[in-house]
């Protein structure tokens, strides 16, 4: 099989022409075309340009899925432009020039214009460092200097590896501890591209104990050569004109961003996309450094300093007052147990003769890099997502408009602990917080709602959003660490300090957005977080109210199977069918035993739970995808036909439970997926015909109003508050789904 060539498209973006700049795109492939034996090239005009490629995912038959495509080119100022990627009738041979070299006990790094040692055992981050091809030859790189209860630690870096190598881009690892008053693991991560005088740092905290964690400090110093002369300290911030404080005696110049700051300064960026430049610099006779921290507003508290010595970049800085002189308006930064969050800066090497405004723009570009897409049809040719693309009806129609306007219109978050997570105010009154604000915890996988959305429409702040939400989640949302062996590896349910303290539940892990991202970043730590999940759900399932039917809701086998068959359709590995196949068995006794998925509510009741059964028949569904057989396909058509018989109303609504208390009318948008796959395997628009009230009633209430809204403070938060983002993860699939099947049936998905 075939395929066209792929456009690569640039958005225009900045308003001088820059040259070879690194950049990476998510290429899907359909099954069969990107076989073993063949490459690809990256075309510019009519010559190749520089390329790395990673697969990220393959079909049963060995073909390529998804490709990372990492590139350099030049771009024009103020311009759009377009590549494009052909298919090779080889694989081009290995070229040299990896940037990275094991050594014994180490890596060497060497990107042309930096050249790094670093070593198993080290107490510092580098035991060699030298840019001077850049203009600047730091004498130590320090840290990272952490204090905690008034202690300051000691460091080592107990081991590094090469996560990924190549002619353009190289990602060092490593993993260490923070030795003192209790043992804290860090891991960190080097990533450098060729020939580019920078180095992004990526640092992630870990609490590896059994009590809550509150830093003090973590700090970076970079110092520069004590016997060169300091010429000019600098720094600077912006969100739309940078706003500078210079020193041209090297005064020692501090900028921090607290809640403060925050709440008092304007913001109409969506802040998984940008919000501003954060930076300092030190230049000297012989060269400068520049400090960079990566979305520092939406991670505050965060500051920069630059003083005659050199640059300091604070990951968590000193705390301080706030504007007024009072106590700090929200709280320090804490590490639940298990608990993990990797920041990320920048260090710029230049000369001594380096603008301010030439700074200012390579701290802007960091902020917001060039981030190009390939046109959503190729998504859907490739058939690597659900049937979640428009057809001619639905481009323009007003579900279209409502799909975004969900989507726009969550809430927004700032705090290093909570940037890429939301509050959730219905759960929050419901008291689940003991009094606390209950966080969604990224409830039924908001990060592939928003990656499937990029999927379908190509607007990039979908993306940047997905990813947002995802490295959170990877971080936060997921028990790094725990004595409890069911609770390691496994994602925590909506809850107080994004923990709370419950045991986990497979109704509330989901692994589909971190393969998104593993897929469009090439990020290894989104499949191992994944693959976390996974193996902590095969330990819940030897639990025995998921063995038994009727013993749990519906919703959490269904929720169990989702994940497992995610993980074999990603991986081709068998062990993750073995309870797959078990669940699929306990819905078969579920519905002989009670004639339907009913689930136990009071001491004694069985009831229906529409959307819960929903998830379960999504699940069956997905399962009967990889594996058909017409023993599934009727116990989902059974299923769903239960639904229509029993749970719908003389109003066209589902009701939400089958209880006098509970029958009220249900908008669960989850109830429409169900309804998609008993037309899709019946062939009967009765099943549509069902839905259509829930699906126009969910168009009607998300259509119109502004983004924006009034900002608090609370916790260790600054929230802007919207609506919770388990709206849309949990609407978009089934209303996409829905909307694609009525115009198959040629039913308009408008109103």
């Amino acid at each position: 099989m075939e395929m066209k060539e792929t456009e690569i498209r640039f958005d225009r973006l900045f308003r001088y022409d820059r040259t070879m700049v690194p950049s990476s795109v998510c290429v899907p492939f359909p099954e069969g075309v990107l076989t073993e034996d063949r490459g690809v090239e990256v075309i510019d005009g009519g010559a190749p340009v520089p390329v790395q490629t990673k697969v990220t995912s393959r079909y049963r038959d060995g073909s390529v899925r998804y490709l990372l495509v990492r590139l350099m080119c030049d771009l024009p100022g103020n311009e759009k432009k377009t590549l494009k990627l052909r298919l090779l009738s080889e694989c081009p041979q290995a070229k040299d020039g990896f940037i990275s070299a094991e050594t014994d006990g180490g890596i060497d790094i060497d990107n042309g214009v930096i050249k790094a040692s670093v070593r198993d055992g080290s107490g510092t981050l580098f035991t060699s460092f030298d840019s001077s091809r850049a203009g600047f030859s730091p004498a130590l790189i320090e840290g990272p200097v952490f204090r905690e209860g008034g202690n300051l630690y000691g460091v080592c870096f107990e081991h590094w590896e090469i996560e990924e190598n190549g002619p353009l881009y190289s990602r060092v690892t490593g993993s260490g501890r923070f030795t003192g008053k209790r043992d804290i693991s860090f891991e960190v991560r080097l990533d450098l591209h060729k020939g580019k005088p920078f180095i992004q740092v990526g640092f992630r905290l870990i609490n590896t104990t059994s009590e809550p964690l509150i830093p003090d400090l973590l700090s970076f110093p970079v110092h520069g050569n004590k016997n060169v002369k300091a010429l000019r300290t600098l720094t600077g911030r912006s969100n739309y004109k940078t706003s500078f404080r210079e020193s041209d005696d090297a005064e020692r110049l501090y900028d921090s961003i607290t809640a403060s700051d925050i709440l008092n300064s304007a913001n109409e960026h969506m802040n998984e996309v940008f919000y501003g430049a954060f930076f300092s610099d030190s230049t000297f006779e012989d060269g400068g450094v520049t400090a960079g921290v990566f979305q520092a507003f939406q991670n505050f508290p965060k500051a920069v300093g630059a003083s005659k010595d050199g640059v300091t970049v604070y990951l968590i800085p000193e705390r301080e007052e706030d504007a007024s002189g009072k106590e700090p308006l929200t709280q320090p930064v804490t590490f639940a147990p298990g608990m993990s969050r990797e920041q990320k800066f920048m260090l710029y090497f230049h000369g001594p003769g380096e603008s301010k405004e030439r700074i200012n723009d390579i701290s802007l570009e960091y902020q917001l890099p060039d981030r190009p897409g390939v046109d959503p049809s190729e998504f859907r040719e490739a058939k690597v997502m659900p049937e979640i693309f428009p057809g001619d009806m639905g481009k323009n129609s007003e579900f279209e408009c409502a799909l975004i306007y969900m989507a726009d219109h969550h809430t927004r978050t700032y705090g290093m602990m909570n940037f890429g997570d939301v509050p959730d105010d219905h759960y929050t009154s419901q008291g689940r917080g003991h009094g606390r604000t209950v966080w969604s915890n990224n409830e039924y996988d908001f990060p592939h709602a928003m990656f499937m959305m990029y999927a379908r429409n190509g607007e990039r702040r979908f993306l940047d959003c997905g990813e947002a939400f995802a490295r959170h989640w990877m971080d936060v949302d997921v028990c790094h660490y725990s004595e409890d062996p069911f609770r390691t590896g496994g994602q925590w349910e909506h809850s107080a300090g994004h923990t709370g303290g419950q045991v986990m539940v497979c109704s509330h892990e989901w692994v589909e957005g971190l393969l998104d991202l593993w897929h469009f970043t090439g990020d290894k730590r989104a499949l191992d977080t994944a693959l976390g999940i996974g193996e902590n759900v095969l330990k819940l399932l030897t639990l025995p109210e998921y063995r038994t039917p009727g013993e749990s809701n519906a919703r959490e086998n269904g929720w169990a199977l989702r994940t497992l068959t995610a993980l074999y359709d990603e991986t081709g590995d068998e062990r993750w069918l073995s309870e797959s196949g078990r669940i699929t068995e306990i819905f078969y006794d579920w519905e002989k035993r009670y004639g339907a998925l009913l689930s136990p509510y009071t001491d004694n009741t069985l009831i229906r739970v529409p959307f819960m059964i929903s998830v379960a028949i999504g699940s069956l569904m997905r399962y009967y995808r990889l594996f058909p057989d017409e023993g599934l396909k009727g116990l989902i058509l059974r299923a769903t036909e239960d639904l229509v018989e029993e749970c719908l109303l003389d109003n066209g609504s589902f009701y939400y439970k089958d209880l006098p208390s509970l029958r009220r009318i249900s908008l669960n948008p989850l109830l429409l997926e169900a309804m998609v796959y008993g037309y899709e395997l019946s062939g009967d628009r009765k099943y549509l015909e069902a839905g259509l009230v829930t699906f126009r009633r969910n168009i009607q209430k998300n259509t119109g109003g502004d983004v924006g809204s009034t900002k608090r403070a609370f916790e260790d938060a600054v929230v802007e508050m919207g609506r919770s983002t388990k709206h849309f993860a949990q609407a978009f699939l089934p209303m996409a789904l829905f909307a694609r099947a009525l115009e198959k049936e040629g039913m308009s998905p408008d109103l």
